[in-house]
């Protein structure tokens, strides 16, 4: 396959010297302090996953931005805006852009913009990459060649701002305007009341709009964004031919989610099931075919006391990681994706991230494959969303919500908090569901507390927090909260302190942490009410 790889390693370069700006020039001509990035190549080969023939070799060539960094730190100069990253739409507004789909009918569609990164000019001057060691080039004199580039580049650490501002000025000149507070949410009014939504992925687009549009506002731009895409490529040397953006409805799935939607139910399912048997066939592969391990992965209480155990050992005793300890983080990093949709890894995976700077072994890897092997057996859990309308649960007069736990949850926005206290293990959880299901659960530790009520109301407000947030999302939607949206709590003190009906006179050292909830209570946002421990979901978030 020498000769196949050595193919896709030229198409990947003419990929990076094509775009207009970009050239080659003598080492030896770069002007002096300026660094030349190594140019590191990603080999990939694309398998038919149903017969495993070899479908496509595909490289991609990037040049090393850290060692850039390096060597501009070690002369004194500043890395070229270091760490600025490209546009990455949220994992909260992603999904609740899914779920309004889902739950008022939209049409989805979403587009792939191939080479982006190409298509940007890069802001400042010049920078300079090695040639691949498999395409040495080499001017008449004899003297060694690296690529001089104008546009952003792989690998660049200024590159993702860069082409984020691109793509930007193409939606904003197509009519797009920016969702106010959302990072990476746009939108459109068309005529006769159509309505166009589009979050943004680095060169992923997800389009939602009414259907009363009849996809022409979506259609419509991706033809503009094509054009100027097109453009871009004609003034390349040689010129490139014409690229196709493919608009694509319906998709089944988007940035790695499977989507799978029933539009007479009104329903629209994300699974993650796909990541989870590839992670048990690279890490777990005897648990699959059945034969016998050396040692079965941990289950349910032996699980949980396992990951309780872990503990980092002392600084003075970490030194460079092992292939087993980096075996773990790459384990963790798969399964943090899975979490997406599978909020019951979520306190395993808070434990392991505790340790994951030096996972101890052996028992950080037990734990990982147990994890693992729990997201297999689950594997067919998901994120529903939409469905029948679900009620909003009620708030009496003494401050107790009626939430049923065994029902869906309910259409609007609601949110849940949870702490533990008192234990080495002190954390608070927060789920947030709209359209009847989760789009935001997450397991933090707690900052120092010193009762109960302070780890309680540290919670709420970090679930106030995200409340706030999705609020804003839904107002970018077009569906704006009617009124205030019920942070749920299972700790009565926390409730009564919150909302001004109970003496504070054994929770002064924690009254501060309140005046942020009882400021966003007055603002009409929030509604903070108390419900029994076995009524509230987030209570799986912070204990086994």
């Amino acid at each position: 396959d020498r000769e196949a790889w050595l193919e896709a390693d030229r198409l990947g370069w003419l990929v990076c010297t094509a775009p207009a700006g970009n050239d080659l020039v003598p080492v030896d001509a770069v002007p002096a302090g300026t660094p030349i990035g190594r140019c590191v190549t990603v080999r990939k080969v694309k398998l038919d996953q149903a017969t495993g023939e070899v479908l496509k070799f595909k490289s991609r060539h990037a040049v090393d931005g850290g060692q850039v960094a390096r060597r501009l730190e070690r002369g004194g100069d500043a890395p070229p805006r270091s760490g600025i990253s490209s546009s990455v739409v949220d994992d909260v507004t992603k999904k609740m852009v899914l779920a309004q789909a889902a739950a008022t009918d939209r049409d989805l569609a979403k587009a792939d913009l191939p080479n982006a990164y190409m298509l940007a000019p890069r802001r400042g001057a010049p920078g300079y990459m090695h040639c691949p060691s498999s395409l040495p080039a080499f001017d008449a004199a004899g003297r060694r060649l690296c690529l001089r580039y104008s546009c952003a580049m792989w690998g660049d650490r200024a590159s993702g701002h860069d082409w984020g501002a691109t793509l930007r000025s193409w939606l904003e000149d197509a009519g797009l305007r920016p969702a106010e507070g959302v990072p990476d949410l746009y939108y459109l009014h068309g005529e006769a009341g159509g309505h166009l939504i589009l979050c943004t992925e680095v060169d992923d687009l997800l389009l939602s709009e009414t259907r009363c549009s009849n996809r022409a506002l979506g259609r419509r731009l991706i033809a503009a964004i094509a054009a100027r895409m097109n453009a871009q490529l004609a003034r390349s040397d040689p010129p490139q031919p014409p690229a196709e953006l493919p608009y694509v409805a319906e998709p089944t799935s988007f940035a790695g989610l499977s989507i799978a939607r029933d539009r007479a139910a009104r329903t629209l399912t994300l699974s993650t099931a796909l990541k989870v048997v590839a992670a048990m066939q690279d890490f777990l592969p005897r648990a699959l075919d059945g034969s016998a391990a050396s040692e079965p992965p941990l289950r349910k209480r032996a699980l949980a006391d396992a990951a309780n155990a872990l503990v980092l050992p002392p600084a003075s005793e970490r030194g460079p990681l092992n292939a087993g300890q980096r075996l773990v983080q790459r384990i963790i990093g798969v399964l943090k994706f899975v979490e997406k949709t599978m909020p019951r890894l979520s306190l395993l995976l808070h434990r392991l991230s505790c340790v994951m700077s030096f996972p101890p072994l052996p028992g950080a890897l037990r734990v990982a494959h147990g994890t693992l092997a729990l997201a297999y057996s689950h594997r067919a859990e998901s994120l529903v969303y939409g469905g029948p309308d679900s009620p909003e649960p009620l708030v009496d007069a003494r401050l107790k919500a009626n939430i049923d736990i065994g029902a869906p949850a309910p259409t609007g926005l609601l949110g849940k908090a949870d702490a533990t206290w008192n234990s080495d293990h002190e954390v608070y959880g927060v789920l947030v569901t709209y359209a009847s299901a989760a789009v935001f659960h997450q397991v933090k530790k707690l900052a120092p507390c010193v009762s109960s009520t302070d780890a309680e109301i540290a919670g709420t407000v970090a679930l106030s927090n995200t409340i706030v947030y999705c609020r804003a999302i839904a107002s970018a939607l077009g569906a704006p909260c009617a009124g205030p949206t019920l942070c749920a709590t299972d700790n009565w003190g926390n409730a009564l302190i919150a909302n001004r009906a109970g003496s504070a006179a054994r929770a002064k050292h924690t009254l501060r942490r309140y005046t942020i909830a009882q400021q966003r209570m007055a603002g009409g946002e929030i509604a903070i009410a108390h419900v029994p421990d076995a009524h509230n979901a987030a209570d799986f978030l912070t204990k086994f």
